[in-house]
C-alpha cells in the first residue's frame, strides 16, 4: 500500500514548471535591465565628455587671442547653458595657471587621473570629488600644446 501523505505535500509538476520558467524570465529581465543601465550610463558620460572637450578647445582658441583670461572665461560661461562650469588651465609642470572655482591655492595637478590621461592620450575624463571645493565633478581634460585645458560640471 502506498502512503498518501507524501503525495499531498508535493508541488504539482505544472506549478514547478511555471515557477521555474517565471524565475528564469525574471533573471533574464534583470540582467537585460542592468546591461541597458550600464550602456546608458556610459553613453551619457561619453556625450558629456564630448561637450566638455568641445568647450576646452573653444576656450583654447579664445584664450590665445585675449590678454585677460579671467574675462574671457566669464564671458564664455555667460554664453553657454551650463552656468556652473568650472575651468582650469594647467601648465606642463602641473601648476594651475587659471581656475574659476574661487579656491586660492592649488597642489600640482599632474597627479589627477584626467590630467594623466590627457597627457598620455590627449584627452581624458574622470568622475571624482574635488580636493579644493569638496564637490563631485565630471572632469574632462584636453592636452593642447602641452597645456591642459580642463572643464568640469557638478555630477550627480
Amino acid at each position: 500500500m502506498v502512503k498518501r501523505e507524501n503525495m499531498k505535500s508535493r508541488i504539482p509538476f505544472s506549478q514547478r514548471l511555471f515557477w521555474s520558467v517565471f524565475v528564469m524570465f525574471l533573471g533574464f529581465t534583470v540582467c537585460f535591465l542592468l546591461f541597458q543601465y550600464q550602456r546608458e550610463r556610459e553613453f551619457s558620460q561619453e556625450k558629456l565628455n564630448n561637450v566638455l572637450g568641445n568647450y576646452n578647445y573653444q576656450l583654447f582658441r579664445r584664450t590665445q587671442q585675449a590678454e585677460d583670461i579671467n574675462k574671457v572665461v566669464h564671458l564664455f560661461i555667460s554664453e553657454i547653458p551650463q552656468k556652473d562650469l568650472r575651468v582650469t588651465i594647467i601648465n606642463p609642470d602641473g601648476k594651475v595657471l587659471f581656475d574659476n572655482s574661487g579656491a586660492e591655492e592649488f597642489n600640482n595637478h599632474n597627479d589627477r587621473s584626467e590630467v594623466r590621461k590627457a597627457r598620455l592620450y590627449n584627452d581624458g575624463f574622470a568622475i571624482r570629488t574635488s580636493g579644493s571645493t569638496g564637490r563631485r565633478y565630471f572632469y574632462s581634460a584636453s592636452n593642447i600644446g602641452g597645456y591642459i585645458y580642463r572643464s568640469a560640471l557638478p555630477y550627480d
